[in-house]
Formats: C-alpha cells, structure tokens, sequence
C-alpha cells in the first residue's frame, strides 16, 4: 500500500478535490471484503460520480496506477 499512500499524496497536492476522492479509493482499496473486480468498480464508479473533468481525469489515472500496482505492473 506505500506506492498507493505516495500516490494519493501526490493526487492531493496537486488537486485537493482528487485527493480527497484518492483517500475514499484508498478505503475502497483496503477492504478485504471485496474482490479485486468489485473494488474496481466502486473506484469507477467514484470516478463517474464527480461531473469536474480535472478531478475525473485524475481519478482515471489514479485507477490506472492503482491497477498496475495490484498486478504489479506499476513502475518501482
């Protein structure tokens, strides 16, 4: 979870809006109760839920990150 704690971090300097919205994924993220495939939904679904292109742009890139996090594809 750090490369994802950095990613947020980064997401809220520079759109406090997507940030916070980051930290919701973030929750989505950590529970265990969910499948890698509905925790992808709620993250889209996330997204689609907020009408600011800057913050639905950001959210989509951080969906993206957080993919190749989860399958280890992420850039270390």
């Amino acid at each position: 979870m750090t490369a994802i704690n950095q990613e947020i971090a980064q997401y809220q300097q520079r759109n406090p809006e997507a940030g916070k919205l980051a930290t919701e994924a973030q929750s989505i993220m950590r529970n265990d109760t969910m499948t890698p495939k509905e925790k992808m939904g709620k993250l889209h679904e996330l997204r689609n839920s907020n009408t600011d292109a800057s913050v639905k742009t950001a959210l989509h890139d951080f969906e993206e990150k957080v993919k190749s996090i989860i399958h280890g594809t992420a850039n270390q």
